[in-house]
């Protein structure tokens, strides 16, 4: 028996608390998370009815699930939370990878990739989770490039592969969901949009990189959720990390004047990007 409790994040079997999926620290994200969870436990599960189903129909055994949203919007940290989250699982290997490592002279491309997929069938655990960012990086549709042609060949080859092997589960990412091949697209039985935190998981996210700093006067937590619509879990990130060092090298509490400096800093520079991506998307 496997429970579900999408609100914690997590996912815990009845045998074991070894064997629970805690995806707890990831704030937000929740349709993220449920999916993720969902075809984790499915593939864990070790049923041999829905093995024999999906063999008897030709279904590819296992899932795929593509995340697509404007920049910054925290894709990549998503894909770095999950295999933390993982990270020494007793049924589930989790290998995050960057679609820079693809992209390689022509020849070791499909090599790389081969490789891969030939290390995911391989593994000892029950499910290898392969995190894939920047699919489109892979995979443009440019195939007249050998590089590129060469890439999606062998992607696609390894995909269609996967329903003789029920062990691997891939999620990938990408801020440009039109530059990616229909064939490599029709792989994928999942498309999720990320949105940017609403205000609670704002204030989550305050709470956790923005409030263990000391500054000299308080500020108010609700109001800056309030007012940071827009930002993101790393904008938040990028801001503590920034104020700490001020602190650490001060050896005294930061200005709360300096916080609201970076975050006005902020809420420019995602001005920018917003009107950015608007023009892009009316062309």
């Amino acid at each position: 028996m496997i429970e579900n409790n999408i609100n914690s994040g997590s996912c815990v079997t009845a045998e074991s608390n070894r064997n629970i999926i805690d995806f707890s620290q990831i704030i937000g994200h929740i349709e993220v998370k449920e999916r993720v969870l969902s075809v984790l436990a499915a593939c864990v599960s070790g049923d041999k009815e829905r093995e024999e189903y999906l063999k008897r129909i030709g279904a590819h055994n296992s899932k795929g699930i593509l995340l697509y949203s404007k920049p910054g919007l925290g894709k990549t940290e998503v894909l770095r939370a999950i295999e933390r989250s993982l990270k020494n699982h007793p049924l589930i290997e989790a290998e995050y990878l960057p679609g820079s490592l693809f992209q390689g002279t022509a020849g070791k491309n499909s090599k790389m990739i081969e490789s891969t997929f030939d290390r995911a069938r391989k593994t000892k655990k029950m499910v290898f989770l392969m995190l894939l960012d920047e699919i489109d990086s892979i995979m443009m549709k440019k195939r007249g490039m050998l590089n590129v042609s060469e890439r999606t060949n062998a992607l696609l080859a390894e995909m269609d592969g996967m329903k003789d092997s029920s062990n691997i589960v891939i999620i990938a990412t990408t801020n440009r969901i039109k530059n990616i091949e229909d064939a490599v697209l029709s792989r994928f039985k999942t498309f999720i949009t990320l949105q940017a935190p609403e205000e609670p998981e704002r204030l989550e996210f305050i709470s956790k990189f923005i409030s263990p700093i000391k500054f000299d006067k308080p500020y108010d937590e609700a109001i800056l959720a309030r007012d940071t619509k827009g930002f993101t879990g790393r904008n938040f990130r990028d801001i503590g990390s920034y104020l700490i060092d001020i602190q650490a090298i001060t050896h005294a509490p930061v200005p709360t004047s300096t916080l609201i400096i970076e975050v006005n800093k902020y809420m420019a520079r995602a001005a920018v990007v917003r009107n950015t991506i608007d023009i892009e998307d009316g062309e």
